[in-house]
């Protein structure tokens, strides 16, 4: 266990030197993205008002306005016809196909794997975008923070084209990378937005800019050094002086953790800590402001982790930043205000996800074996919960305070925080203060992303 508590310690002590980057070209062509809608389904129907063209490689299977597609052994049956090899499923000239009963533009690949089918959609970056815009940002925000949204979701997604190569599609349609459901998902407003910025990136000399962006910075962007251990030179920490303009739900948020809660928690995900007498914040980040490191003291031994990874213990919609102070009181104790009970639970893990956060990971020796900036990424990710788009779920009604059920006289944490998210690039509610304060895209990315340039690629 010791040395186990000793790999968890966080990546500050590293420095990542190897980056991924994209070269801009001019004369770039709208790109086509693979979405991985589905893995492992045992059948698929897709629906078109017209006669849809079914091939493998070169050659016609058939035509029809209604496949059915079954997996068996490894084998895909549509329409009474075998295959064992990718098909491909195009629609009739300004048609849509319909998957599993919502309407998708472009076109479809299903692959037999296994036991299963993977469903990919085919689509432009663009029609990708109208699909995705809705998940990450509400059509009534200002249209000028739309558009910043637009460029940055571009951007993120020809850097992480992919991502999920190994299983036969770039981009999967989860929050892993955006949230894509297709048509069914469009905005008219957010669709406008993409339109408005049609092939513009951010860049930086001259390759695709690494972007990030969260719910809510809180008032303080992070320097990217802090999370992903490289400082980046535009993802640098600052201050929202026009923060208490912000009309965010996550501005200010409290939770009331029970040590004992505390120690199911930690337990979960393989720490074992009987007695927690205290946490203490041992490190800040440059601005005193974002929790590095957490100290979780014990009646019979301490151990210091990455506030990322209680965070990610604890859950994303529970302890929403490491922007946060910790104070303690009594079960019986009483203070100003009284938390709600809470309607959120700390996530349960399977076994895999369990050995997935207690792996060792060491990153001089990811380094060593050739892994890029984004393969530890991904890998962090995993292990440490650290996400590149840290976004709460859209139309939610969040609890500002929240509590669990403790014993009489039990300690509890009372964790008083602010924002949502890693706090690295694009704050979403700043980026909407500032359209409200009549402030361009443009000038909105210049201040999140400071010496990028946006570029047109098509």
């Amino acid at each position: 266990m010791k040395n186990r508590i000793v790999l968890l310690i966080f990546i500050f002590t590293f420095i990542i030197t190897a980056v991924k980057t994209t070269p801009i070209n001019a004369k770039d062509t709208e790109v086509l993205i693979k979405v991985g809608l589905a893995i492992g389904e045992k059948e698929a129907v897709f629906l078109s008002d017209a006669p849809m063209t079914i091939a493998e490689g070169n050659k016609v299977i058939l035509k029809g306005r209604k496949l059915q597609i079954a997996c068996i052994n490894g084998t895909a049956k549509v329409n009474d016809i075998t295959f064992k090899k990718k098909i491909s499923i195009t629609p009739a000239m300004g048609s849509l196909i319909r998957y599993n009963g919502k309407p998708y533009r472009g076109s479809f690949e299903v692959i037999p794997k296994g036991n299963g089918l993977t469903i990919i959609n085919l689509v432009s970056i663009e029609e990708y975008l109208y699909g995705v815009l809705k998940a990450e940002i509400s059509p009534s925000w200002p249209f000028e923070a739309l558009k910043a949204q637009a460029v940055v979701s571009r951007t993120y997604a020809l850097n992480n084209i992919g991502r999920h190569s190994s299983q036969g599609f770039d981009l999967c349609a989860g929050n892993h990378c955006q949230g894509y459901k297709g048509l069914s998902s469009e905005d008219p407003i957010l669709n406008k937005a993409v339109d408005a910025t049609k092939g513009e990136v951010l860049t930086y000399n001259g390759t695709l800019a690494k972007v990030f962006y969260h719910s809510d910075s809180g008032g303080c962007t992070t320097s990217s050094k802090y999370v992903w251990g490289r400082d980046i030179p535009y993802l640098k920490g600052r201050k929202e002086e026009f923060y208490a303009s912000c009309n965010s739900p996550y501005k200010h948020w409290k939770l009331e953790l029970p040590s004992s809660k505390l120690v199911e928690i930690l337990s979960e995900n393989g720490i074992e800590i009987e007695d927690i007498k205290d946490l203490a914040i041992t490190k800040r980040d440059n601005l005193s402001f974002r929790a590095l490191t957490i100290r979780i003291i014990g009646s019979k031994r301490s151990i210091e982790i990455p506030a990322t990874r209680v965070r990610q213990m604890i859950g994303y919609s529970l302890l929403r930043s490491t922007a946060f102070d910790i104070l303690k009181k009594k079960a019986n104790e009483k203070r100003e205000g009284k938390a709600k009970p809470s309607n959120l639970y700390p996530p349960k893990l399977s076994k895999e996800e369990r050995r997935a956060r207690a792996r060792s990971i060491n990153i001089k020796e990811l380094l060593a074996k050739g892994y890029s900036y984004d393969d530890i990424i991904l890998i962090l990710a995993e292990a440490y919960g650290i996400l590149e788009r840290d976004v709460a779920p859209q139309n939610e009604q969040p609890q500002e305070e929240i509590s669990f059920e403790a014993k009489d006289g039990e300690s509890i944490f009372i964790f008083e925080g602010r924002g949502w998210g890693h706090g690295v690039g694009m704050s979403q509610w700043g980026a909407k203060t500032l359209a409200e304060k009549g402030k361009s895209y443009t000038e909105i990315l210049q201040f999140y992303f400071p010496g990028t340039e946006i570029k047109r690629r098509w």
